[in-house]
C-alpha cells in the first residue's frame, strides 16, 4: 500500500509543470498568501496585531487599538447622536440627514470589535486555506484555478477600496471646495465651530474617524468575500480531481505496471482523498458561517435601512449637484457591499451543485463496487448545495439581493407618500 501511495504521489509531482516550479522558486510565499490586502487594512486601524512582535511593540499596538476604538469610533458616533439631541431647530431634518451615516459608523465599529474578538476563528480559516490538501497545487490546472481566484480576490478588494475611497474623498472635500464652515457630517462638539481652531480640529477628527470607518468596512467585507471565494476555489479543485480519477488510474497502471489488486487499492486511495477533501470544504464553510454570521445579519439590516434612506435623500437633491454626486457614490458603496455578499454566496451554491453533476459524470463502470458506493454517498451529500450563513434570516444569494432592491423601492415609495 505504501508503494502504491508513493507511486501516485510521484506521478502527481512529475505532472506539475516547470513553469509552476519556477514561480514558486522565485516567490515561495506568494502561492500561500491569504487575503494579505484585507489583513493589511486591519493592521492599519489596529484591528489585527501582527504576529511575532516584541513585547514592547505589542503593548504599543494594543494602546493604538484602544485609542482607535475610543477616540475615533466612539467619539465620532457619540458626536453624531449628540447632534440630533442638541439640534436647535428642525431636529427631524438633522436626523434624516445623518441617520444613514450614523448607522454605517455603528456597524463599522461593530465589525472592528468583532474581528478583534474572533481572531482565533479567523486564524483557523486562514490555516484552512493553506492546508496541505490544497497547497502546493498538484498540476498546472490546479495552479491555474488557485491563481485565478487569488487574483479575483485581490481585484475585488482593490475595486471596492477604490469606490469607498472615492466616496470618502467626495465627502471630506465638500467643505473645502465650497469654502463653507460646515463639517463633513452634522455633529456636535463642545466648542464654537465658527472659530478656526475648533473647526479644523473637529474637521481633522471627523476625517480620521471616517477614514478608519471606511477601512474597517473594506477590510471586513473583502475578508468575508475572500474566504467565500476560497470555498469556490476548493470546490473547483475538487471537481478537477474527481474528473481526473479515471485518467490517473489508467496512467498509473500503465507507468507503474501494477496488478489488478494494486490498481483497486490506488482507486480507493484517490476516491477516499476526494471524500476527505469534500469533508474539509464542508467544515470550512461551516466555520466561515459560524464566524461571520452576526456581521452578515447586521450588514443586511443596516444595508436595507441605509439604501432606503439614501435613495430618499437622493430624490430630494438636484441631479447635477455636488451633494447628489457624493451621496450617489455612497449608495454605490452600499450596493456593492451587498452585491458582493450575495453574488459570491450564490457562486458557492452553483459550484457545490456542479460537484453533484461532476460525480454523476464520472465513468462509474470502470470502478469497483465499494468505490461506487462511496461516490454515491458523496453524491447524495452534494445534492444539497452549500448555503452559507443559513441563520442570517436572509439567504445570501442573488435572489436575496433582488429582494433587497425591491424592498428598498417599496420603502422609498412609502417615504415619498408620507412626506
Amino acid at each position: 500500500m505504501d508503494d502504491d501511495i508513493l507511486c501516485v504521489r510521484s506521478l502527481q509531482i512529475n505532472s506539475v509543470s516547470s513553469k509552476i516550479r519556477k514561480m514558486k522558486e522565485m516567490n515561495p510565499a506568494k502561492s500561500v498568501d491569504v487575503l494579505s490586502t484585507s489583513f493589511l487594512y486591519f493592521k492599519l486601524i489596529g484591528a489585527w496585531r501582527p504576529l511575532n512582535l516584541p513585547k514592547w511593540l505589542r503593548v504599543i499596538y494594543d494602546l493604538f487599538t484602544i485609542s482607535m476604538v475610543i477616540l475615533m469610533y466612539e467619539m465620532l458616533i457619540v458626536t453624531e447622536i449628540l447632534a440630533i439631541i442638541f439640534a436647535e431647530e428642525n431636529r427631524l431634518k438633522v436626523f434624516q440627514d445623518i441617520v444613514h451615516i450614523t448607522i454605517t459608523h455603528v456597524s463599522g465599529c461593530f465589525k472592528m470589535l468583532f474581528v478583534i474578538n474572533r481572531r482565533q476563528s479567523i486564524m483557523l480559516l486562514v490555516n484552512g486555506c493553506v492546508a496541505k490538501q490544497w497547497y502546493p497545487p498538484r498540476n498546472e490546472l490546479e495552479a491555474t484555478i488557485l491563481t485565478k481566484h487569488n487574483n479575483l480576490s485581490r481585484r475585488i478588494t482593490l475595486t471596492y477600496a477604490t469606490l469607498v475611497g472615492a466616496s470618502l474623498l467626495a465627502a471630506v472635500l465638500n467643505p473645502i471646495l465650497y469654502s463653507t464652515r460646515v463639517l463633513t457630517i452634522a455633529t456636535w462638539y463642545p466648542c464654537n465651530i465658527s472659530l478656526p481652531i475648533c473647526y479644523w480640529s473637529s474637521y481633522a477628527h471627523q476625517t480620521m474617524g471616517i477614514l478608519a470607518m471606511a477601512i474597517a468596512h473594506v477590510a471586513t467585507d473583502s475578508l468575508i468575500v475572500g474566504f467565500t471565494i476560497k470555498i469556490c476555489t476548493q470546490l473547483n479543485v475538487l471537481n478537477q480531481r474527481l474528473l481526473s480519477i479515471n485518467f490517473q488510474l489508467e496512467n498509473t497502471s500503465a507507468r507503474c505496471q501494477k496488478s489488478q489488486e494494486q490498481s483497486l487499492a490506488l482507486e480507493a486511495i484517490l476516491v477516499n482523498e476526494c471524500i476527505v477533501n469534500y469533508k474539509d470544504i464542508l467544515r470550512f464553510a461551516d466555520l466561515l458561517s459560524r464566524t461571520f454570521i452576526e456581521i452578515v445579519f447586521i450588514q443586511f439590516c443596516v444595508g436595507l435601512t441605509v439604501i432606503c434612506s439614501t435613495v430618499y435623500l437622493l430624490a430630494k437633491l438636484s441631479i447635477f449637484s455636488y451633494d447628489f454626486f457624493g451621496l450617489f457614490l455612497y449608495l454605490g458603496c452600499m450596493l456593492m457591499q451587498m452585491f458582493l455578499f450575495c453574488w459570491y454566496g450564490n457562486e458557492v451554491v452553483l459550484d457545490s451543485t456542479k460537484l453533484f453533476h461532476t460525480i454523476y459524470n464520472i465513468n462509474w463502470i470502470e470502478l469497483q463496487i465499494q468505490t461506487q458506493s462511496k461516490l454515491l454517498l458523496m453524491m447524495l451529500v452534494a445534492s444539497s448545495p452549500i448555503q452559507l450563513f443559513r441563520g442570517a434570516i436572509i439567504k445570501v444569494n442573488l435572489d436575496a439581493f433582488i429582494n433587497i432592491l425591491k424592498f428598498s423601492y417599496s420603502a422609498f415609495n412609502l417615504l415619498q407618500k408620507s412626506s
